[in-house]
């Protein structure tokens, strides 16, 4: 059955640190473009996403940006979305510049583990959780300039 779905951009940036990933999303950012299309299968989702994203790529070469999918209100998910939204299935973050910060390689365990925890913007959070937070950074910060982030693992937002 078709669904009708909009794409848009997210400015974003992925920090990889030991014992956790930051994934900052702009949520007040101004979005590079948007689209609506019509689809009807999982598979017509990640080239509708691939094919956006490729042309914001050419406009915007050094933007770093998710692509945001939404469904039009009423239409039904087709069958295995949520299993590729979560994992990044349709290529939505595909687009965003990946920072690794980590002072060990990635096959050396963190000296704090999986239960470490950190804080960011005065509030403690897991590390390699589902974890979210909402923080607003101070005023002036210049990663974000006072906008609300959303980070999936409160680790080391930009504030």
């Amino acid at each position: 059955m078709p669904v009708t779905i909009n794409l848009s951009t997210m400015p974003g940036s992925i920090e990889r640190h030991d014992g956790c990933t930051s994934r900052l999303m702009e949520l007040c950012g101004t979005p590079l473009g948007r689209d609506t299309i019509t689809v009807a299968t999982v598979a017509e989702v990640r080239t509708a996403v691939q094919a956006f994203g490729q042309r914001m790529r050419v406009m915007h070469p050094e933007a770093s940006f998710m692509v945001s999918i939404s469904m039009r209100k009423g239409d039904r998910k087709p069958r295995g979305y949520d299993k590729a939204y979560l994992g990044n299935g349709f290529g939505q973050d595909d687009f965003v510049h990946v920072t690794d910060r980590r002072t060990k390689p990635a096959s050396e365990p963190s000296e704090a583990g999986a239960a470490a925890t950190a804080s960011c913007c005065g509030r403690t959070t897991r590390h390699e959780t589902q974890t979210a937070t909402w923080s607003s950074c101070p005023t002036g910060s210049p990663a974000t300039s006072n906008r609300p982030t959303w980070s999936e693992t409160g680790c080391s937002a930009s504030c």
